[in-house]
Parts: structure tokens; sequence; C-alpha cells
């Protein structure tokens, strides 16, 4: 039995992981500049315009009236499914500690190679270092956001660890409506 592959997720899914790259390149381009003139560089990538669009990660996104920041956890929860090496960037090691960058985050696991996105991988990007920012951005993981009834994402909350270092991940649900996995 064939695996069904919807088209038109495939094109809305290959504009959203395009701009999380662009997004996350511009990102540590910024952050790792002197000068630090993030919020210029990065207000210029606006989210790809899915309005009008007839797949179901488009249907998603409107129906769900996401904004910037939720639409780039969702995509940064599903990275890992549809382009894992859109993450790597975020595999870069500090040198000054000769580890990765507490700020970026990320889940390390025995069996993948590559980044898996944590709530504080979300965090960072959405708000850096600005205190006040993370502050409001931490609503987005909160059970009465729009990412958590609608059921788009789910966190897997490690025991004795910060709640910030929980694995960001797309909810099962969503991937089966998306066809990222088989409906078993």
């Amino acid at each position: 039995m064939a695996f069904p592959i919807n088209t038109k997720n495939i094109n809305a899914l290959e504009r959203e992981i395009r701009w999380l790259e662009a997004y996350l390149e511009s990102k540590l381009m910024s952050y790792f500049r002197e000068d630090r003139e993030e919020a210029s560089e990065v207000a210029k990538l606006a989210a790809p315009d899915l309005s009008g669009g007839s797949s179901e990660y488009e249907g998603i996104v409107q129906e769900s009236n996401l904004s910037e920041s939720e639409r780039l956890v969702l995509v940064l929860a599903l990275a890992p499914y549809i382009r894992p090496q859109a993450l790597d960037l975020l595999l870069v090691s500090n040198t000054a500690s000769s580890r990765s960058f507490t700020e970026f985050g990320g889940v390390k696991v025995s069996d993948h190679a590559g980044f898996l996105p944590s709530v504080d991988t979300a965090l960072f990007l959405v708000s850096s270092n600005d205190i006040a920012r993370r502050l409001e951005a931490v609503q987005l993981f909160s059970k009465s956001s729009k990412l958590h009834r609608r059921n788009l994402i789910s966190i897997m909350y490690p025991e004795k660890e910060p709640w910030t270092s929980a694995r960001l991940n797309p909810s099962e649900e969503l991937l089966v409506r998306l066809s990222l996995i088989p409906k078993w």
C-alpha cells in the first residue's frame, strides 16, 4: 500500500522550512555580531504568506490564526520531521566553554545525531537574550495557548530539570494530519 503524498502540504511546508532556515541563519549572524543589530535584521524575514492556500498545513495555520511567533515555534517543532539538517546551525560549539551554547537549548538523545529543539530553543529564536520578550514568549507554551488548545505541539517535560529544557515536538495528531507519519 502506497503512503499518500500531499503535494500541497509539501509546497507549504517547503516555504515554511525555508523561512525557518533563513530566520535561524539571520538570528545567529546577528547574535554573533559585536553590535547585535538583531531586531532590524531578523524583522525583515516575514513568514511566508499562506493565505488562500488549500493545503492541510495552510488550513491549520489559517484556522488557528497563528502569529509569526507561534508559526516559528510550530515549524521549529516540525523541522526534525521534515528537514532535520535545517537545525544543524544550532550544533555549533561555544569555544569559550568547549560545549554547546546553553541559550540554544536542544535535547540530546542517544540515537539521533541531529539537533532536537527544546522550549529553550524556541524562546531563543523568539526573544534572544531580552528577558522581557522571553517572559512574554513563555505564554506560547501555556496550556491556554493556541498551540496547545489546537493540539499542535507536544512538550515532553523532564523530571528535575527546568521546564524550558523540555523537548518541543509536534503533536502526533498534527503529524498524522500532515501525512508525516502513517495513520496507525
